[in-house]
């Protein structure tokens, strides 16, 4: 801390300046994807039966369940993004009460009927980081931006068939 700098100037350098928001986003964003695609992963060796977990545990063996590992922590920056507008404008803080508020309800009811808006928003993100970044990293984002949004929509056409089976069993 400089001599001159009060601590509340000291703390709001650290962790409420703009470039602080913009690699808490990127952070964010690539650890969200990262922990998606290895909570998958694990999915994928519970199915093969090369990894063994409790027979009860449906986080682990139902592939929608993984998408509450980004949700998780786009959950955690939305709340930083609450006290980094707060300052700022009542109008953005107040907007984004409801994005916390759609997250924490997207994570309380079934997956399938939101997983394909979730890949979609993950997909748009994506594409927005691309429109900051320039040569071969902005293509990358693009395709694995479109890649991911296929994705998703595979899975969740892939779970509602399932579904739809499983109901006219019963």
């Amino acid at each position: 801390m400089a001599k001159n700098e009060t601590p509340f100037q000291f703390f709001y350098s650290r962790l409420l300046s703009e470039e602080v928001r913009k690699k808490s986003e990127h952070i964010i964003i690539a650890v969200a994807i990262i922990s998606f695609i290895l909570h998958l992963l694990v999915v994928i060796l519970v199915n093969l039966n090369i990894l063994h977990v409790n027979e009860y545990s449906s986080m682990f063996t139902n592939p929608i369940a993984a998408i509450y590992t980004p949700f998780s922590f786009i959950l955690i920056y939305e709340v930083y993004l609450l006290v980094f507008y707060l300052p700022k404008s009542t109008t953005i803080y107040i907007g984004k009460q409801y994005e916390i508020i759609t997250l924490i309800l997207i994570r309380g009811i079934k997956f399938h009927k939101v997983i394909r808006n979730s890949g979609f928003i993950i997909s748009t993100i994506l594409i927005k980081l691309s429109f900051g970044s320039e040569g071969l990293l902005n293509t990358i984002l693009i395709v694995a931006a479109v890649s991911f949004g296929v994705i998703i929509l595979l899975i969740h056409n892939q779970y509602r068939k399932i579904d739809f089976s499983f109901q006219k069993t019963l």
